[in-house]
């Protein structure tokens, strides 16, 4: 049984995750803010020597010359990079050129993919950006969309306007009776409707019973408010790095 240390490199934070051949576990994350490489050695401080390090990353290649320097030093281990293809694990990327479409995404698609191969799938990743992404029966990758996240979306309101606060979204009843529980409540319900919104538009009509697939750091916040059905699947991203790094061998 495989003993890997799988390693999504995001936005915002460093997500990280063992796997055993059939699923992630012992998973966490460091925040990229402050000393993320100390953060990062004390939370792997007692695993086990793994087989193997693999990593997606949206970062340039600074990033991952960092976190291949920890592994060598580590675990004496090298680091298995794993990037977008045209084509992996039976899925076709149909992106017109498929450099463009981020790892984190191509990895969540595989892994969803993988499930349920006759299925279609709507994958729905909700961190610092939004994504929403569809593959059809025997691997058919449509393409997606990209939306700003909870953080972002009040970000934009706080540096762009004049006298409104910068607030973390929460699902807070609508209509809201103050300027700050408007904030919280715009920025989680909008998003939301953006959410149902784009997976109407992006299911086409020949996709019955759409298998859909919830992750992401403030997806759990989200879940409420989207349509029943959707499975909360935290380890998505890491699921489909390991299946990549799998059948590259």
């Amino acid at each position: 049984m495989p003993h890997w240390l799988i390693l999504d490199a995001g936005n915002s934070r460093l997500k990280f995750g063992l796997w055993d051949g059939r699923r992630v576990h012992a998973t966490g994350a460091v925040s990229w803010s402050g000393d993320w490489p100390g953060e990062l050695d004390v939370a792997l401080a007692a695993m086990a020597r793994p087989e193997r390090v693999v990593v997606g990353s949206v970062h340039q290649t600074a990033t991952v010359e960092a976190l291949e320097a920890i592994s060598r030093r580590r675990w004496e281990c090298p680091l298995t990079r794993i990037t977008t293809t045209a084509a992996a694990c039976g899925v076709q990327n149909g992106y017109r050129d498929y450099r463009q479409l981020g790892v984190d995404r191509w990895a969540a698609v595989v892994a969803a993919h993988l499930r349920a191969p006759e299925a279609w799938h709507l994958v729905i990743d909700v961190g610092t950006a939004a994504t929403v992404d569809v593959v059809g029966p025997r691997g058919d990758y449509r393409g997606g969309a990209i939306f700003p996240g909870l953080r972002l979306l009040a970000d934009a309101l706080g540096s762009g306007t004049a006298g409104l606060p910068s607030l973390a979204g929460e699902a807070v009843p609508l209509p809201a009776r103050s300027t700050p529980d408007a904030i919280r409540g715009g920025v989680v319900h909008g998003l939301a409707g953006a959410l149902r919104h784009l997976a109407s538009e992006m299911l086409p009509a020949e996709a019955v019973r759409p298998r859909r697939w919830l992750t992401g750091g403030d997806a759990g916040r989200l879940q409420p408010l989207l349509p029943q059905g959707a499975v909360w699947a935290p380890d998505l991203v890491l699921e489909g790095l390991a299946q990549l790094a799998r059948e590259s061998g």
